[in-house]
């Protein structure tokens, strides 16, 4: 965690420079960020981890997007691109963004496709997520301990993940089997899919696989599939559980290690140690810490994000638009551009208005 005034290339640029020196990082490309494009943050990400790989949020992209090109159609075709796993899907569902909308296709042309699409992505971090929820989950997590100040904010904050550390060791030590319970729910639906596959042995642990109308070739020695889901994942598809099947391999077995009980408790093995009173903290000889320059902001201070209009759901599930340019109508003479306030203001005008014409 690092607290900074404000957002900036300067101090984004300290924060990934200690955290690269904290981790004693030399070599930035097998790491990959995720990022919103926040402001500054591009620059100083670049400048530090200069040969990383760096995703952006679709959402936040379909933000930028959806302020030029309405519709849902529209939506469902951006949605249907940044999903595709291999380069056959995209360029499948690219074209159908292209016929539904010439000028959409030509705006995204100009966003590369390793930053949003999964079929570009490396293969390297198994990680195929496409939106920084993670970081907006641990923004309201520590919602209520941004308005204390400083210290009060760091000691609220590092007693809500004290209390999270505890609660995830206990809960891991509880878990049987070799992977934790959500990848294997995952596993468990690509083993329903599989069902409907139907795998063709090559030789020297190759499959082609026949999959409603297409043709997948699996390679249980290289853990690869043409899908690509398998190697963005780590968790293996429906394709290649088929051939475990056929090979009577454990399916557990083929999950990447990173989805291991072991692993997880190896990242939750460590305790966060409390905090003595402060009468009894060591005095170092630092430098002496000054307050930040207090700044007053005309209104209340915001507390929300602002939500974009798909965000903003009814129980119904339709959207809650707001009254923006929408004109008022009377109550009383039913005509716009007033209320029922204003409507004796509004006659008078009329009638004056009715008097110099005639």
């Amino acid at each position: 965690m690092g607290m900074v005034e404000v957002e900036s290339t300067y101090t984004w640029e300290w924060f990934l420079t200690t955290l690269k020196h904290d981790l004693n990082i030399v070599n930035t490309s097998p790491f990959t960020i995720m990022s919103d494009k926040q402001k500054g943050l591009i620059n100083a990400v670049g400048k530090v981890f200069s040969d990383f790989e760096h995703r952006f949020c679709v959402r936040h992209l379909y933000q930028n997007f959806h302020g030029i090109f309405k519709g849902e159609t529209l939506k469902n075709d951006l949605w249907a691109i940044a999903r595709s796993t291999n380069e056959m899907k995209f360029n499948m569902n690219r074209e159908k963004l292209r016929e539904d909308s010439p000028s959409a296709y030509a705006w995204l042309e100009a966003k590369p496709p390793n930053q949003w699409v999964k079929a570009f992505f490396s293969v390297f971090p198994k990680c195929d997520i496409l939106l920084n929820n993670m970081s907006e989950v641990y923004n309201s997590y520590i919602l209520e301990a941004r308005e204390f100040p400083a210290i009060s904010m760091m000691e609220c904050i590092k007693g809500k993940i004290t209390a999270r550390h505890d609660s995830k060791q206990r809960e891991a030590i509880k878990w049987t089997g070799r992977i934790c319970p959500k990848i294997r729910k995952k596993l468990e639906k690509e083993i329903e899919l599989s069902a409907s596959c139907f795998p063709s042995h090559s030789g020297l642990g190759v499959f082609s696989v026949l999959s409603g109308n297409n043709t997948y070739t699996v390679d249980i020695v290289a853990l690869t599939c043409d899908c690509k889901r398998w190697q963005l994942s780590g968790i293996p598809c429906s394709h290649s559980i088929a051939c475990f099947r056929e090979e009577r391999i454990d399916l557990e077995e083929m999950v990447h290690k990173c989805y291991t009980i072991d692993t997880y408790l190896e990242a939750y093995g460590h305790n966060i140690m409390p905090t003595r009173v402060r009468a009894l903290w060591e005095q170092v000889e630092g430098p002496i810490i000054h307050p930040p320059v207090y700044k007053k902001r005309m209104g209340r201070p915001p507390k929300n994000r602002k939500k974009t209009p798909e965000e903003k759901l009814q129980k119904d599930g339709s959207i809650a638009l707001n009254k923006k340019g929408v004109s008022m109508h009377c109550s009383i003479c039913g005509k716009a551009d007033h209320n029922k306030k204003g409507h004796q203001k509004f006659m008078e005008r009329e009638r004056e208005r009715e008097a110099n014409e005639l």
